[in-house]
């Protein structure tokens, strides 16, 4: 079996690389021959087979559509598409995953427009609707007295109440089945996990509760593998967000290897069918 694995590097991102290449291994393994492809903003993207496999680092809600109007078109042209175009969507737009959870009735951080950020209490959090790591994310101390709304417009950005949190759960699960949790340490009001501090991640036992909810919250999204960030808000988990295409560089997790049950998923669950 032949995969080509488009990625979309934009920002010239070195883990994403690092992940590619992993999964370029894991794939090997299983008997397939693989490809790896990188695409930035308005590439012609063309694919020589039948089996796509759809890498990114989407940053913008312009770096989202192009991601997801690439899937949109190697499904037209009946291709086999790891994630398909609404998963991609429904997982990297903060927002709609928001509402898909809440449609499951799982506990998520409550989310607002920002032009209701008000809701969210007097200190909110203003994020980007795709996004990782903290990046483009707003502390607004007095939300009351927010007036910047042309500068963060829905279209691109939503809002939550600050919750002020020491930790972040993920866990990382495929076919309904969990690979692994990792804890990582956040700080008072520092919305990053110490990993972006110099800081490790650990492996965790997590709760029932926690893994429970990473299985609702990939499904709610449509799809059946990656990882989901949870938080726990007053005693309560709560979900953060799910990422369809999870970084794998916990290098200080020396038995990590999310690639192969990754791999094993995408294989025996689209390529196969």
């Amino acid at each position: 079996m032949k995969i080509e694995i488009f990625d979309f590097s934009e920002y010239g991102n070195k883990d994403d690389r690092y992940s590619d290449s992993r999964i370029a291994s894991a794939l090997e393994k299983l008997g397939c021959q693989t490809r790896i492809r990188h695409i930035g903003a308005g590439s012609d993207c063309h694919a020589d087979g039948r089996n796509i496999w759809l890498r990114y680092d989407a940053r913008t809600m312009d770096d989202l559509r192009f991601v997801t109007d690439i899937a949109r078109k190697f499904e037209n042209e009946n291709r086999r598409v790891f994630p398909s175009s609404d998963a991609i969507m429904n997982s990297e737009d903060k927002w709609l995953s928001y509402l898909a959870f809440v449609s499951k009735g799982i506990p998520a951080v409550p989310s607002f427009p920002v032009t209701d950020i008000a809701k969210a209490g007097k200190t909110a959090l203003i994020k980007p609707r795709p996004g990782w790591g903290g990046m483009g994310q707003r502390l607004v101390e007095d939300s009351g007295l927010f007036r910047e709304f042309a500068e963060f417009p829905d279209t691109s950005f939503f809002c939550q109440p600050f919750v002020s949190h020491s930790r972040t759960i993920t866990v990382l699960a495929a076919g309904g089945i969990p690979f692994i949790a990792i804890e990582k340490k956040t700080g008072a009001k520092d919305f990053r996990t110490d990993e972006y501090h110099g800081g490790t991640a650990r492996r965790f036992d997590a709760p029932k509760i926690f893994v429970e909810l990473a299985l609702r919250s990939l499904s709610a999204v449509g799809i059946g593998a990656g990882s989901v960030d949870m938080i726990e808000n007053e005693g309560r988990a709560e979900v953060l967000e799910v990422n369809s295409a999870p970084g794998l560089f916990y290098t200080d997790i020396p038995s990590f290897d999310f690639a192969l049950p990754l791999a094993k998923f995408a294989v025996e669950n689209c390529f196969s069918r």
